[in-house]
């Protein structure tokens, strides 16, 4: 009978420290998630100049001028040029997917196009510009 008594005062008192566990837990994650709201500014709060100021610091914060993939050296210049080459549709696809990072449902809708659409666009978009990137290699070495 003592066995049985002592083995439920402890199941009792395990009960009892998680509970306090889990509430401390859930204290400190509503106490995380109001310092991140307080702390995190949405860009659609910023008016266009507070906007252009938050990405001023990115500016200056030294880029890489080039970039070494599979042994070869791309610079930003030769990105950049190989991207403008392409059709203002692919171009808008790179840019929504890599640079904004919206899927390629949401990208559909703003493009009002099938999404199987924009995944074909934009996987000929990354064959062109890999294609133009291996073609400057062998013509731009001076500028690598």
């Amino acid at each position: 009978m003592k066995l049985e008594i002592d083995e439920l005062e402890l199941q009792q008192a395990f009960n009892s420290f998680c509970k306090k566990v889990l509430r401390n837990e859930a204290i400190n994650a509503q106490v995380a998630s109001q310092s991140r709201k307080n702390t995190i500014v949405n860009f659609s709060d910023l008016n266009i100049n507070e906007e252009m100021m938050a990405g001023a610091d990115d500016l200056s914060s030294g880029f890489e001028t080039e970039y070494s993939i599979q042994g070869r050296r791309i610079s930003n210049a030769q990105l950049i040029r190989a991207i403008n080459g392409l059709n203002e549709a692919h171009k808008r696809i790179i840019e929504l997917y890599y640079f904004y990072e919206i899927n390629d449902h949401l990208i559909s809708e703003l493009m009002q196009i099938p999404r199987s659409t924009v995944q074909s666009w934009r996987a000929k978009a990354l064959k062109l510009l890999r294609e133009d990137l291996e073609d400057c290699r062998d013509v731009c070495n001076t500028d690598i």
